[in-house]
């Protein structure tokens, strides 16, 4: 235990940006992340092994090994439907990326391209030395049947005849093949002749004539040659200088063909043959096309239609693109190692920078398979994928050639053995000993397109391993204790033992601890270890086992299905013990047909490897008493994922429950929603004809249509990559909730909350008292028409990279404040400018009618609204319902602006800016109500200036509205970002007005390592006009810091209670003890006359507490000391007495007024009772029971005009 009674400063490491590309706004103040600061952007950057085969199959030129026939003929090897490694015209193939994502440049012409199979380098080839080949299907009218693709006659035959001037089309039908006729003649001494051949057969290919052999009297002259056709044109002279000459005519017209002898000088015995015949092949080298069967047939000029699915009209390319489209995919993805380096490539190359990758082969260093190709150079920028680090790896994949056999044991293994090292070069390096971090996470990425056959480099057999018991590991923070099972679908669930199997090395090493340091590694939804331990990838590249992983878990699971056996031969058994082992290491798995595939395999994988819950949005509640059905509501999210969560749990004195009473995630049907969305104009039924355009996305792995896309969003699921389509897998479809907080309607027992998957979403509550099966259901969904719906077209995208959309504040008016109606207005906060406003009187019934109005962000003051806007009445004699709304961030004129709307209408009654600029924003208004009678006569607001500013609205008329002596209120002692909202309360002692805020800002990458010391604020308002100073408040601060050993929490208490010093018109608390770095970046609130704030401070770049963490606080409102009794049940007795106090430095005894929050930094709390509860930025829940008596309990606000 130790006691502190001085502040010390931490150190802050730069943060590196974590998987995302930052917007860049016109004018912008803040460079907002697209992911979300909470999660991701401290966490230490965890290890991987990208594992290749580089095995001699790997350069074959059919995935997989033997493509299914098609039925009448079979083009199964030169068909992308059956042979995932044929060329496919809908690809617009890319040469492989390079490690500073330009594009290789050789083997691009349809002249020059690479012959190697595994390498983009050395010799070419011209294609054009031989035809070229491939099959395509027509395009289905409609849904195809399930055998569409089986039968040849619904493909067409693409041939680039040699020389590649042309390209040629032919069609399923019937050979028509033989030579016809033929003759010869000779001709005597000098005699010129004619004949005539009459072509009378069906189907005539060709008329072949020509002259050999013979005399002439002239050296270098003898007979000519001339062909007529049937109308007596000359169609071909054929005139050299000797005996050899020849004419030609592809399908000649039927009639009497003439051929003509003419003397160029006498000759004798000259030989004239002449064939015709027919032959209607397209591939006339098909041995097995002989007369009269299936085949390609009547091949004419045509290319191939290319349809991209991302909206854009089909359309055939010029024949130079299509030359060049084939030449790329031969030189880059012809064959199976070829394809394996263009996906890893891609998908490494989205890579964030801060993760540490290494790269290694099935066979290893040398094709010794004893050591790693290349380790992470953890010596090297802290082994982060950048610079050289990056470089090398690149540089390693696209070298790799394939040869040998397929020893997958040793690759593992060596895999699992390299995470635990614990020397300083070794993958938890550079540092040493208990200074390595403890929860770097490590992934095994394995990839091969075959059955293991050897077990070279497998050195310490492990025995039938997910047959065992695992240890058991217990938490660091002394919370949990897990262990591995055996049961299914991990265990073989056979009759006999099977002792080293793939599936058994993955388990070896996830179940078992790597290290001996503490046990903090953070879970995702399918890895639950907290110790260190190794998780395991498998990509399939074209080979599909016995078992389906998309239909056979569920029977895996219940024992109706049960795993092959891999160890008596070489087959399908050997993939399913691929999936077993990426099951048992808790990663996943997925068998590549195609190259896109193979691409989208890795990058799903990749996003899983950046999966974190996480919280940022305040909770609610049902109620303000501890009644029957008491509950409050979650909001969450899971990066990398990029999945949501609103969740309602049961709440008691003692906390919430540990089990949803129900997830909305479960109440949204995937067809069949009502979802409704904005024109521009009025409201309508999503999707609309012009969002449809807009939704077309034409880049990506997978380009997609926008019927598609906008189903997609609605919630289909259909067209999934696990169900055979092209979009991005989800686990459910609600999207991402991160800052957007939910919002509970007593009158109609109804949730609304902003989610980044386009929509605010409208859930049934249920009645207070009781439960039904609709609760948790989702009513209906919008889609505001000012999000970005070109950057909505890359939700499906299987790279995704996250977007905000509807991000910001949801509130909705009481009855009493809109008699007889509920209005609802919205902001997008970092999903865009503006707001939007519905009418929610009656949530069954909301239509497109009920859609009131938006704003966008063509108003050059309005901003990205962070703040919740106040809904109010105005002092005109019509009492006009209006929402107040701080302009906020990144607005283009760059001021503090104050924007009153009408509600009904949206339109802008008042804008008060501050003038104050530039980079400059409002934080959340704040009303006040001095004569109570309804209306609203003063409104408080900070700025990203440190200014604290007065909007008087007192009179009737808008004209008249002003900020009292065009001066702030207050001004931050350093200019102290106040980017929240304020408490306002009046003083029961001596009637004056006050007004608290904190200061801090968490916005952006740069506020992770901002030291400025923050503060806690209470400022009286004098009415004045004049700006308070700084020396005009009382100093005060936090007296004791106690580190409770074996705890999840910290203490702290404030001054010891004691009045304001006359003269003095406010306070302040610096808030630098223990951590430089405390912010206040949530709303304060009152209770009684107690200031209750929750404080944030954010995470350590590289550390473990990358969640940050935080400080519920309460002081004496009007005397910013502590309150006269403790505040926080600090040793969670049940009781508010003497152990729930520290010591100060003069032997004071002081009520604890501040308790850490642990991992995670506490959003703004809401109180059931005495009980507060929160969420945190880990996406746990908290709570903390108070001391109502912590304060006199006494009437302290007027009127203040509250939402919540």
């Amino acid at each position: 235990m130790q006691t502190q009674t001085s502040s010390h400063a931490r150190l802050w490491a730069v943060v590196a940006a974590f998987c995302a590309t930052l917007i860049s706004l016109p004018g912008a103040a803040v460079t907002i992340p697209d992911n979300p600061l909470q999660t991701g952007t401290a966490y230490p950057p965890p290890n991987i092994l990208f594992i290749l085969d580089d095995s001699g199959s790997m350069e074959l030129t059919t995935m997989p090994d033997d493509p299914a026939a098609t039925s009448g003929t079979d083009i199964a090897g030169l068909a992308y439907t059956r042979n995932g490694l044929s060329y496919n015209p809908n690809i617009d193939y890319k040469a492989w990326i390079k490690s500073d994502n330009t594009r290789l440049t050789g083997g691009m012409s349809y002249t020059a391209a690479y012959s190697d199979l595994s390498l983009a380098s050395g010799s070419t080839i011209s294609l054009a030395d031989t035809d070229q080949i491939f099959y395509a299907p027509i395009p289905p009218t409609g849904t195809p049947a399930a055998d569409y693709y089986d039968k040849a006659q619904n493909y067409k035959l693409y041939k680039i005849p040699a020389g590649g001037t042309t390209m040629l089309e032919g069609t399923y039908g019937t050979s028509n093949w033989a030579n016809v006729d033929f003759f010869t003649a000779k001709t005597g001494l000098n005699a010129a002749a004619t004949y005539t051949v009459t072509v009378t057969q069906p189907g005539m290919f060709s008329l072949n004539v020509a002259t050999s052999g013979g005399s002439r009297s002239t050296p270098g002259r003898g007979v000519d040659l001339q062909l007529l056709n049937p109308s007596n044109a000359v169609v071909c002279n054929s005139t050299g200088n000797n005996n050899g000459e020849a004419c030609s005519v592809a399908n000649p017209t039927a009639g009497t063909w003439t051929i003509k002898l003419i003397r160029d000088s006498n000759f004798s015995n000259v030989t004239l043959t002449a064939t015709w015949g027919r032959d209607n092949r397209c591939d006339t080298s098909r041995s097995d096309w002989t007369n009269n069967t299936a085949a390609f047939v009547n091949c004419v000029a045509g290319r191939p239609i290319v349809d991209r699915k991302d909206g854009t009209t089909p359309a055939a390319r010029s024949l130079a693109d299509e030359l060049k489209n084939y030449a790329i995919w031969y030189s880059y993805y012809r064959t199976r190692m070829k394809t394996a380096k263009a996906g890893a490539s891609e998908a490494f190359s989205r890579l964030s920078t801060n993760m540490r990758v290494g790269f290694d082969s099935i066979w290893g260093a040398s094709r010794g398979y004893t050591n790693i190709r290349f380790r992470i150079p953890v010596g090297t920028n802290g082994g982060l994928f950048q610079g050289a680090n990056r470089d090398t790896w690149f540089t390693q994949l696209q070298a790799s050639d394939g040869s040998g056999n397929t020893p997958l044991h040793g690759a593992l293994q060596r895999a699992g053995k390299y995470f635990q090292e614990t020397g300083t070069t070794g993958p938890w390096g550079p540092e040493s000993g208990a200074n390595q971090i403890s929860c770097r996470q490590n992934f095994a990425l394995l990839t091969t397109d075959g059955y293991w056959n050897n077990q070279s480099g497998y050195t310490t057999a492990v025995g039938d391993s997910d047959s065992a018991q695992g240890p058991l590991h217990t938490s660091a923070d002394l919370k949990n204790q897990l262990r591995y099972e055996p049961e299914t679908p991990y265990i073989d669930n056979s009759t006999s033992a099977r002792a080293d199997t793939l599936a058994d090395i993955a388990n070896y090493y996830w179940k078992n601890d790597l290290r001996t340091l503490p046990n903090n590694v953070p879970k995702s939804t399918d890895d639950p270890a907290f110790w260190q331990h190794m998780t395991t990838f498998g990509v399939s590249i074209g080979l599909k086992g016995n078992l389906d992983p998309k239909t056979d878990l569920n029977g895996l699971v219940t024992g109706g299905k049960r795993w092959g056996n891999p160890l008596d031969r070489e087959d399908e058994d050997r993939i399913d013990d691929l999936w077993h082992a990426s099951l048992n290491g808790h990663g996943d798995f997925v068998v590549a047909k195609d190259p896109t595939e193979f691409a989208r395999a890795l990058v799903d994988a990749l996003s899983t490897v950046e999966e974190r819950d996480g919280s940022a949005s305040n909770v609610t509640a049902n109620t303000t008493s501890f009644i029957a059905g008491a509950r409050i509501y979650q909001a969450r999210y899971v990066s990398g994922k990029w999945t949501g969560e609103l969740s309602a749990f049961d709440a008691s004195e003692g906390g919430a429950a540990a089990t949803a009473a129900w997830n909305g995630s479960e109440g949204i049907a995937t067809s069949g929603r009502r979802v409704y969305t904005w024109t521009g104009t009025a409201g309508a039924n999503f999707p609309t004809a012009a969002q449809i355009t807009a939704l077309n996305r034409t880049t990506g792995v997978a380009p997609i249509n926008g019927t598609d896309n906008a189903a997609y969003v609605k919630g289909d699921r259909t067209k999934e990559i696990q169900n055979g389509g092209d979009q991005r897998n989800r686990s459910g479809v609600l999207g991402d909730i991160v800052n957007s907080s939910p919002m509970y309607v007593s009158d109609t027992n109804t949730i609304y909350v902003g989610a980044n998957d386009g929509m605010l979403h409208a859930f049934d509550a249920g009645d207070v008292d009781t439960s039904t099966t609709t609760d948790g259901k989702e009513l209906w969904a919008y889609v505001p028409g000012g999000i970005s719906f070109t950057q909505l077209a890359n939700y499906s995208d299987p790279q995704y990279a996250h977007r905000y959309f509807v991000d910001g504040s949801v509130i909705v008016s009481t009855r009493r404040q809109t008699p007889g109606q509920n209005i609802l207005v919205g902001a997008l906060g970092r999903g865009g400018k503006g707001l939007f406003s519905l009418d929610v009187t009656n949530p069954t019934t909301f239509g497109p009618t009920n859609a009131k109005w938006e704003i966008g962000g063509s108003d050059a003051d309005m901003g990205q609204v962070l703040g919740d806007p106040l809904i109010v009445t105005l002092n005109d004699a019509a009492q006009t319902k209006a929402v107040l709304v701080s302009n906020g961030i990144n607005s283009t004129n760059g001021n503090a602006v104050l924007f009153v709307l009408n509600l009904q209408t949206g339109a802008v009654i008042k804008r008060l800016s501050t003038g104050v600029g530039s980079d400059n924003g409002l934080s959340e208004p704040r009303g006040r109500d001095i004569d109570g009678n309804g209306t609203v006569d003063y409104v408080y607001a900070g700025d990203l200036k440190g200014n604290l500013w007065k909007f008087d609205l007192t009179s009737a008329a808008s004209a008249s509205w002003n900020i009292p002596g065009n001066r702030p209120l207050y001004r931050t002692r350093t200019g102290q970002a106040i980017s929240t909202g304020v408490a306002i309360a009046r003083n029961p002692t001596d009637g004056s007005a006050w007004v608290f805020f904190g200061t801090g800002r968490y916005l952006e990458y740069a506020d992770n390592s901002d030291n400025t010391v923050q503060a806690m604020y209470g400022v009286k308002d004098l009415g004045d006009a004049q700006t308070v100073g700084e020396s005009e408040l009382q100093s005060r601060g936090i007296a004791v810091y106690r580190d409770v050993a074996n705890s999840d929490r910290d203490l702290r208490t404030f001054e010891k209670n004691a009045p304001l010093p006359a003269g003095k018109k406010g306070w302040f608390i610096l808030l630098n003890n223990p951590d430089i770095g405390e912010r206040i970046i949530v709303r304060p609130q009152m209770r009684g006359s107690i200031l209750v704030t929750s404080s944030m401070v954010p995470p350590t770049a590289s550390t473990c507490d990358a969640g940050g963490s935080g400080w519920l606080n309460a002081v004496d409102a009007f005397t910013g000391t502590a309150t006269s009794e403790a505040y926080f049940d600090a040793d969670r007795n049940g009781s508010f007495n003497d152990g729930d106090k520290l010591t100060d430095a003069l032997g004071n005894l002081i009520g604890v007024g501040s308790v850490s929050t642990g991992g995670g930094a506490p959003t703004k709390g809401v109180f059931i009772g005495n009980t507060m509860f929160y969420s945190k930025t880990d996406g746990d829940d908290g709570s903390e029971r108070t001391n109502g008596g912590g304060g006199a309990p006494r009437r302290v606000q007027w009127r203040e005009i509250l939402q919540d």
